[in-house]
């Protein structure tokens, strides 16, 4: 993934936590990447208000479809490309509607 999103640009040399509940008291919004993701943000999530907060990424992609975003190691090189192309227009999709 890493050499994928570095030909497009991409430093992804980032590390990554669990998210926690106060996380929820933090953010107002959440990206789940797919409907597991999103089931499990929603077990830490401390309330309903906080539920609301959780979306997927590809609520914000122009065709919403596919629902989830793929693993990508289960699409060889080619899957790898599939996923940044649409984790690309839905961060458009979400730009937009957080500039709106």
């Amino acid at each position: 993934m890493r050499q994928h999103a570095l030909t497009r640009g991409y430093d992804v040399t980032s590390t990554s936590r669990q998210v926690r509940p106060s996380d929820f008291d933090t953010f107002d919004l959440v990206i789940a990447m797919d409907s597991s993701n999103q089931k499990d943000l929603e077990k830490v999530a401390p309330g309903p208000v906080a539920k609301e907060k959780i979306k997927r990424m590809m609520e914000f992609h122009p065709d919403q479809f596919p629902p989830d975003v793929p693993d990508p190691y289960y699409g060889g090189p080619e899957g790898f490309e599939t996923v940044l192309d649409l984790v690309e227009e839905a961060c458009t999709g979400l730009l937009n509607q957080l500039d709106s």
